[in-house]
């Protein structure tokens, strides 16, 4: 039996059913389960956790103060030049092999939870795949998921500051939407 995606086996909630596993035969968007739900959620802790080291996280709250600096760099760069205090230390970027590690401990994770499993070669699906498998192609969170992906592509295994931050950004909204998803649901 085809559940709308490739493996037919993620439990869904479809409309009107209650919070339970359930199967869905829709083939378009869908929402998971909210056990699914929870367990990817304890699965991006890891990735948050990744964006605290590098410094990204709590972007959202100086991101009025990045452009107000931004701004201004232009007006005020000769009084500050030769001050190593004022420019940011991650300007110059970021390691690709980071992320990545960041990103197998989550698919690590609900590969341990059984929510994800090899493919035949013995490769986990991408970050982005997750997503699709789960919520369907064409649902907005597995946009953004792929969006994240585009951003940590990085170059020559190096990510700049602000594809960084688009990738928090784009991370930031999955992680919202599953924990409102999850609240929605009520308490365990």
């Amino acid at each position: 039996m085809d559940h709308g995606n490739a493996t037919g086996s993620y439990p869904t909630v479809g409309p009107g059913e209650d919070n339970e596993i359930a199967m869905s035969d829709s083939s378009g968007p869908t929402v998971p389960a909210i056990r699914v739900l929870r367990i990817i959620a304890d699965g991006l802790e890891e990735i948050d956790g990744h964006f605290a080291w590098e410094g990204i996280a709590g972007i959202e709250d100086n991101a009025a103060e990045d452009s107000a600096h931004d701004q201004g760099a232009e007006e005020s760069s000769d009084e500050n030049d030769g001050d190593p205090y004022e420019d940011p230390f991650y300007t110059a970027g970021f390691d690709r092999e980071d992320v990545e590690i960041a990103i197998d401990a989550f698919l690590s994770h609900l590969l341990r939870k059984k929510l994800i499993r090899k493919d035949k070669s013995g490769r986990l699906p991408s970050f982005a795949g997750v997503f699709e498998e789960l919520f369907g192609d064409e649902h907005p969170i597995a946009k953004t998921a792929d969006g994240f992906e585009e951003n940590i592509a990085g170059y020559f295994g190096w990510i700049d500051y602000e594809n960084m931050r688009a990738a928090y950004t784009a991370f930031l909204e999955i992680r919202t939407f599953i924990r409102k998803e999850i609240g929605d649901a009520g308490p365990c």
